[in-house]
């Protein structure tokens, strides 16, 4: 069914490529960390492939990744009978043997306003992980 289907078909990369192209049209609290960084004038890059079937949310520069976790992908789903949590382990690993410093951002801390202090410690280094 869906995301599932897709994989079994066509493979995980394909289906990894679909779903980067489908959140870059319809975004969700990744707008808000989008502002921030647009008020602060820092260049990002969003859905970007970083190896085969692995995309990062938001890329600053070539050292930076921040992953968005909106409650209905990582912490509520279900629907597409994998665990998340596993599945957001292997990929901070990935992102790490890639070069990348990591920041993990939830949708409750980003919409009350608390992720954005956590943001700034990151982009000035303060934060790391």
């Amino acid at each position: 069914k869906g995301y599932a289907a897709l994989v079994a078909t066509s493979g995980p990369e394909y289906a990894a490529d679909i779903l980067g192209t489908y959140r870059r049209k319809h975004p969700s609290s990744i707008i808000m960390v989008e502002s921030w960084l647009k008020e602060a004038n820092i260049n990002f890059s969003r859905e970007v492939k970083i190896a085969p079937g692995v995309y990062v949310d938001l890329v600053i520069g070539s050292d930076k990744a921040i992953e968005i976790d909106g409650k209905g992908w990582h912490a509520e789903n279900t629907f597409f009978g994998e665990n998340r949590a596993e599945r957001d382990v292997v990929k901070e690993k990935i992102i790490a043997e890639q070069g990348y410093k990591f920041l993990r951002l939830g949708e409750d801390e980003i919409r009350n306003g608390s992720a954005r202090e956590r943001l700034n410690k990151f982009l000035s280094g303060e934060l790391t992980y």
